[in-house]
């Protein structure tokens, strides 16, 4: 996403242009000022010659409006000027229009010529790029390609589009050719290498795991010089490594001009408990997904938002214990289509996140009829969980903000779900946990629909400038509900998670970092009583 330093580009290259352009617009006027004419005339024709960007309407539409008897040099200057306007209205700021001669007939006829110089790119060089191909970076910026008349709206969109990549800034500098009416274009790089990564250990604990967590992630974000992406990323409970074991694999790659992408993933889960929500893995199976993302036109300066279709194919296999409301283990195989709108709204001191979506299971896609236990052959989905469909349909609803009070910040999140009817544990909502709930496990209740609220207020860094370590605090209260729909007997339909308490973030250079939160149970969940305390702690590095 574009960042405070696509904006300063912006606002600097804006500057630079009008100044550089305004010195050869004063250049003009001093031609002009040389041209001997008669204190008043009739202004019958302006020829205008050297134009290729602007079209004959729009000339006329200039120009028009200044013809005409009883006119002076005044008329002629407002003519060029209003030429000028509208080269800088289409987005031509390097054009310069100058009068370079009349003629007089039949008494006081005059028709004058107007040169246009267009200042087209001369040269375009990249400077500074270390691993990015200038070759790559130029063929990014075909507004300012040698022999073009720079159209700076596109210009600006070509290098916000530059700016995207975490790992890349890029600086315009514009300079006059070396022959007359030329220039010279200068994109001056700094870029770092694509490779980030991080490792964490940390106490989340699942339902009947151990209480440690070992996470890893490794991503490349510029294969082959096309700007693709592969991701790798491992969760494992260290401690008994055959209790928790997840994999994921995630590649993407740009497939339009306007930022489109095309991801890949697939998870493999063996693990019997609720692991990585966020992976779209809960419990033992194999995820195969493929997304399409569009960036979408901003309303306004600061608004960034994206559209995202999807399909998975999701192979759900037998395990060893029963998740959420599951009435049985047997496998179900099913692909279901999603739809994610996502927007961020940043501010210097206020951002707004929003997204909203929607999971639907196809009818007919993956039908298929199963022996239920020996009880009786039905769907997969009927025998998975007592109720559930195969053509069912999730909403999902997420909303963010962070607000900054000098240097205090307050966060708050809230996320829903709402569901068609019963479904089966991997597309339930789930509360509980560091992410979650604090104070509880992490999943440790699912649900049909379901909603979470996060509230947290963050101090200023406590420790001073000197020190290596930069520690703050914070407050937060958690608070998450789940309702399972067609609850059968035995089974509860709504349960609230609530909880309270402090935390600690620590940082150390660039890469380290540690957190620790204190909580404090406030009802009782699954496995939690209330007024338990627990301890969500982890450290870890990134690069």
């Amino acid at each position: 996403m574009p960042d405070g330093t696509t904006k300063k580009s912006m606002t600097w290259l804006n500057w630079k242009t009008r100044v550089w352009f305004g010195v050869l617009c004063l250049g003009a006027t001093g031609a002009f000022a040389q041209v001997q004419l008669p204190a008043r005339f009739t202004l019958s024709e302006i020829r205008v010659e050297g134009n290729t960007v602007l079209s004959a309407l729009a000339v006329e539409k200039a120009i028009y409006p200044h013809l005409g008897p009883d006119r002076g040099e005044a008329d002629v200057s407002a003519a060029r000027d209003a030429l000028a306007r509208a080269y800088e209205a289409e987005g031509y700021l390097s054009v310069v229009v100058q009068p370079v001669s009349f003629q007089l007939a039949k008494g006081d006829l005059a028709q004058f010529t107007f040169r246009v110089t267009e200042g087209e790119v001369e040269r375009l060089r990249v400077k500074g790029a270390a691993y990015n191909l200038p070759s790559a970076i130029r063929a990014e910026a075909p507004s300012v390609a040698p022999g073009a008349v720079p159209h700076f709206p596109s210009l600006q969109t070509e290098l916000a589009q530059l700016q995207r990549r975490a790992d890349m800034s890029v600086t315009p500098i514009l300079r006059p050719g070396r022959n007359p009416g030329k220039m010279e274009v200068e994109l001056q790089v700094e870029d770092q290498l694509p490779l980030h990564g991080s490792l964490e250990l940390s106490n989340r604990q699942s339902a009947d795991t151990s209480a440690r967590r070992l996470e890893a992630a490794l991503r490349y974000d510029n294969l082959w010089q096309r700007q693709h992406s592969l991701g790798l990323r491992f969760i494992n409970s260290p401690l008994d490594p055959e209790q928790v074991s997840v994999y994921s694999l995630v590649y993407s790659l740009p497939v339009g001009d306007d930022g489109e992408r095309l991801t890949l993933l697939a998870v493999q889960s063996d693990s019997d408990v609720v692991t990585a929500q966020d992976f779209g893995s809960q419990g033992r199976g194999t995820t195969l997904g493929l997304r399409f993302s569009l960036p979408l036109p901003a309303r306004n300066s600061g608004l960034f938002h994206t559209l995202t279709a999807g399909v998975d194919y999701k192979h759900l296999r037998e395990s060893s214990g029963l998740l959420g409301a599951d009435t049985s283990d047997k496998p179900v195989i099913y692909m279901p289509f999603s739809l994610q709108y996502n927007a961020v709204l940043p501010g210097e001191s206020q951002s707004w996140t929003f997204g909203a979506g929607a999971v639907f299971g196809m009818r007919g896609l993956t039908d298929n009829q199963i022996d239920c236990d020996g009880i009786a052959t039905v769907d997969q989905f009927a025998c998975r969980r007592a109720g559930a469909r195969r053509n069912f349909a999730v909403g999902k609803f997420e909303l963010g903000l962070r607000q900054r009070f000098g240097k205090w910040q307050f966060e708050g999140a809230l996320d829903t779900q709402f569901a068609s009817g019963p479904l089966i544990s991997s597309e339930q909502f789930s509360i509980g946990g560091r992410d979650s709930v604090r104070g509880y496990l992490e999943s440790e209740v699912l649900g049909d629909d379901g909603a979470r609220l996060g509230l947290q207020l963050n101090t200023p860094v406590l420790t001073p400038a000197a020190w290596p370590v930069a520690v703050s605090a914070l407050v937060f209260y958690d608070a998450g509900w789940v309702h399972t729909q067609e609850a059968l007997a035995g089974q509860v339909d709504s349960t609230v998670l609530a909880s309270a308490g402090l935390g600690l973030r620590a940082r150390a250079g660039k890469s380290l970092n540690a957190r620790v939160d204190f909580a404090h149970a406030l009802r009782a969940g699954t496995h939690t009583k209330k007024d338990a305390k627990r301890l969500h702690v982890s450290v870890g590095v990134d690069f």
